[in-house]
Protein backbone atom coordinates (compact mmCIF):
# COMPACT_ATOMS: atom_id res chain seq x y z
CA UNK A 1 0.00 0.00 0.00
CA UNK A 2 2.68 2.33 0.62
CA UNK A 3 4.51 2.02 -3.06
CA UNK A 4 0.84 2.72 -4.21
CA UNK A 5 0.45 6.33 -2.20
CA UNK A 6 3.91 6.63 -3.16
CA UNK A 7 3.01 6.45 -7.00
CA UNK A 8 -0.07 8.62 -6.63
CA UNK A 9 1.73 11.27 -5.30
CA UNK A 10 4.71 11.05 -7.97
CA UNK A 11 1.20 10.88 -10.60
CA UNK A 12 0.06 13.82 -8.67
CA UNK A 13 2.96 15.90 -8.64
CA UNK A 14 3.32 15.04 -12.23
CA UNK A 15 7.15 13.35 -11.27
CA UNK A 16 6.52 10.14 -12.44
CA UNK A 17 8.49 9.56 -15.98
CA UNK A 18 7.97 6.46 -18.32
CA UNK A 19 10.57 4.08 -19.30
CA UNK A 20 10.32 2.43 -22.33
CA UNK A 21 12.25 -0.64 -23.33
CA UNK A 22 11.97 -3.61 -25.13
CA UNK A 23 10.47 -6.77 -23.22
CA UNK A 24 9.11 -9.59 -24.15
CA UNK A 25 5.03 -9.64 -23.57
CA UNK A 26 5.20 -13.05 -21.94
CA UNK A 27 8.12 -13.02 -19.94
CA UNK A 28 6.56 -10.46 -18.04
CA UNK A 29 3.25 -12.20 -17.89
CA UNK A 30 5.26 -15.20 -16.26
CA UNK A 31 6.60 -12.71 -13.40
CA UNK A 32 2.97 -11.22 -12.76
CA UNK A 33 1.63 -14.62 -12.07
CA UNK A 34 3.71 -16.09 -8.94
CA UNK A 35 3.17 -12.65 -7.27
CA UNK A 36 -0.80 -13.41 -7.44
CA UNK A 37 -0.44 -17.41 -7.31
CA UNK A 38 -0.78 -17.76 -3.41
CA UNK A 39 -3.81 -15.39 -3.20
CA UNK A 40 -5.32 -16.76 -5.75
CA UNK A 41 -4.32 -20.39 -4.00
CA UNK A 42 -5.72 -19.81 -0.86
CA UNK A 43 -8.96 -18.70 -1.80
CA UNK A 44 -9.04 -22.26 -4.29
CA UNK A 45 -9.47 -20.00 -7.16
CA UNK A 46 -8.23 -20.61 -10.97
CA UNK A 47 -6.22 -18.24 -12.99
CA UNK A 48 -6.43 -18.49 -16.63
CA UNK A 49 -4.02 -17.04 -19.12
CA UNK A 50 -5.18 -16.43 -22.65
CA UNK A 51 -2.38 -14.82 -24.52
CA UNK A 52 -3.33 -14.53 -28.11
CA UNK A 53 -0.09 -12.88 -28.97
CA UNK A 54 2.61 -15.18 -30.05
CA UNK A 55 4.84 -16.12 -27.24
CA UNK A 56 8.12 -14.51 -28.40
CA UNK A 57 5.98 -11.30 -28.96
CA UNK A 58 8.50 -8.27 -27.98
CA UNK A 59 7.05 -5.08 -27.15
CA UNK A 60 8.72 -1.13 -26.84
CA UNK A 61 6.97 0.48 -23.93
CA UNK A 62 7.37 1.07 -20.28
CA UNK A 63 7.61 -2.64 -18.87
CA UNK A 64 7.30 -1.76 -15.01
CA UNK A 65 3.89 0.67 -16.07
CA UNK A 66 2.54 -2.36 -17.38
CA UNK A 67 3.27 -5.01 -15.08
CA UNK A 68 1.88 -2.85 -12.14
CA UNK A 69 -1.34 -1.91 -14.19
CA UNK A 70 -1.43 -5.81 -14.79
CA UNK A 71 -1.19 -6.71 -11.43
CA UNK A 72 -3.02 -4.53 -9.45
CA UNK A 73 -6.23 -4.67 -11.63
CA UNK A 74 -5.48 -9.17 -10.96
CA UNK A 75 -5.17 -8.78 -7.40
CA UNK A 76 -8.41 -6.82 -7.33
CA UNK A 77 -10.38 -9.25 -9.07
CA UNK A 78 -8.85 -11.54 -6.86
CA UNK A 79 -9.97 -9.90 -3.58
CA UNK A 80 -13.71 -9.58 -5.19
CA UNK A 81 -13.75 -13.18 -6.38
CA UNK A 82 -14.73 -15.91 -3.90
CA UNK A 83 -15.39 -18.64 -6.16
CA UNK A 84 -14.79 -19.46 -9.43
CA UNK A 85 -11.65 -18.03 -11.89
CA UNK A 86 -9.66 -15.38 -12.91
CA UNK A 87 -8.60 -14.60 -16.30
CA UNK A 88 -6.44 -12.63 -17.92
CA UNK A 89 -6.80 -12.47 -22.07
CA UNK A 90 -4.43 -10.74 -24.41
CA UNK A 91 -4.62 -9.44 -27.59
CA UNK A 92 -3.87 -7.15 -29.94
CA UNK A 93 -6.31 -4.54 -31.15
CA UNK A 94 -7.74 -4.78 -34.64
CA UNK A 95 -8.00 -1.47 -35.77
CA UNK A 96 -4.27 -0.81 -34.67
CA UNK A 97 -1.41 -3.04 -34.78
CA UNK A 98 0.12 -1.27 -32.25
CA UNK A 99 -2.09 -1.22 -29.72
CA UNK A 100 -2.39 -4.26 -27.17
CA UNK A 101 -5.79 -4.68 -25.21
CA UNK A 102 -5.86 -6.32 -21.51
CA UNK A 103 -9.32 -7.75 -20.09
CA UNK A 104 -9.56 -8.97 -16.40
CA UNK A 105 -12.44 -10.78 -16.10
CA UNK A 106 -13.90 -12.94 -12.75
CA UNK A 107 -16.56 -14.89 -12.00
CA UNK A 108 -17.12 -12.28 -8.83
CA UNK A 109 -19.77 -10.44 -6.92
CA UNK A 110 -19.07 -7.67 -10.40
CA UNK A 111 -17.78 -4.11 -9.24
CA UNK A 112 -20.43 -1.94 -7.86
CA UNK A 113 -21.00 1.60 -9.57
CA UNK A 114 -19.36 3.13 -6.73
CA UNK A 115 -16.50 1.08 -6.47
CA UNK A 116 -16.05 2.67 -10.51
CA UNK A 117 -16.52 6.32 -8.93
CA UNK A 118 -12.73 5.65 -7.70
CA UNK A 119 -11.77 5.15 -11.28
CA UNK A 120 -11.92 9.32 -11.03
CA UNK A 121 -11.51 10.05 -7.40
CA UNK A 122 -9.57 7.37 -4.77
CA UNK A 123 -11.11 6.63 -1.92
CA UNK A 124 -14.59 7.80 -2.57
CA UNK A 125 -16.06 4.84 -2.63
CA UNK A 126 -15.90 1.39 0.02
CA UNK A 127 -14.54 -1.43 -1.84
CA UNK A 128 -15.74 -4.75 -1.85
CA UNK A 129 -13.28 -7.20 0.40
CA UNK A 130 -12.68 -10.38 1.75
CA UNK A 131 -12.16 -12.40 4.64
CA UNK A 132 -8.41 -11.40 4.42
CA UNK A 133 -9.11 -7.94 3.73
CA UNK A 134 -10.26 -4.98 1.38
CA UNK A 135 -9.52 -4.31 -2.22
CA UNK A 136 -7.40 -1.45 -2.52
CA UNK A 137 -9.52 1.56 -3.16
CA UNK A 138 -6.14 3.06 -5.08
CA UNK A 139 -6.69 0.68 -7.68
CA UNK A 140 -8.73 1.77 -10.75
CA UNK A 141 -7.40 5.39 -9.83
CA UNK A 142 -3.79 4.62 -9.93
CA UNK A 143 -4.60 1.75 -13.46
CA UNK A 144 -6.23 4.65 -15.25
CA UNK A 145 -3.38 7.20 -14.57
CA UNK A 146 -0.47 5.13 -15.69
CA UNK A 147 -2.89 3.85 -18.74
CA UNK A 148 -3.08 7.71 -19.93
CA UNK A 149 0.55 7.78 -19.30
CA UNK A 150 1.12 5.00 -21.37
CA UNK A 151 -1.13 6.45 -24.16
CA UNK A 152 -4.11 3.90 -23.36
CA UNK A 153 -7.00 4.03 -20.99
CA UNK A 154 -9.03 2.00 -18.49
CA UNK A 155 -12.42 1.15 -19.19
CA UNK A 156 -14.79 -0.74 -16.26
CA UNK A 157 -17.77 -2.43 -16.66
CA UNK A 158 -19.78 -4.56 -14.20
CA UNK A 159 -22.68 -5.65 -13.02
CA UNK A 160 -23.93 -7.34 -10.18
CA UNK A 161 -23.16 -11.24 -9.69
CA UNK A 162 -21.70 -11.55 -12.96
CA UNK A 163 -18.09 -10.36 -12.31
CA UNK A 164 -16.39 -7.63 -13.85
CA UNK A 165 -14.29 -6.65 -16.92
CA UNK A 166 -11.45 -4.48 -16.99
CA UNK A 167 -9.77 -3.04 -20.44
CA UNK A 168 -7.12 -1.74 -20.68
CA UNK A 169 -5.48 -0.67 -24.70
CA UNK A 170 -2.17 0.47 -24.48
CA UNK A 171 -1.29 2.58 -27.76
CA UNK A 172 2.47 2.55 -26.93
CA UNK A 173 3.51 -1.00 -26.35
CA UNK A 174 4.37 -1.03 -29.96
CA UNK A 175 5.39 -4.23 -31.05
CA UNK A 176 9.51 -4.77 -32.31
CA UNK A 177 8.97 -4.82 -35.91
CA UNK A 178 7.48 -1.32 -35.59
CA UNK A 179 10.66 0.02 -35.04
CA UNK A 180 13.40 -2.27 -36.59
CA UNK A 181 13.36 0.02 -39.56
Amino acid sequence: MIDEIQLANMLENDAWKSEATLFSLQDLIDEVVPAVLPAIKRKGLQLLINNHLSGNDERWGDRDALRRILLLLIQYAVTTTSMGKVTLEVEQDESVAERLTFRILDTGEGVTLNEIDNLHFPYINETQGDRYGKANPLTFWLCNQLARKLGGHLNIKGARNTGYALYRSCQNASSRSAYSD
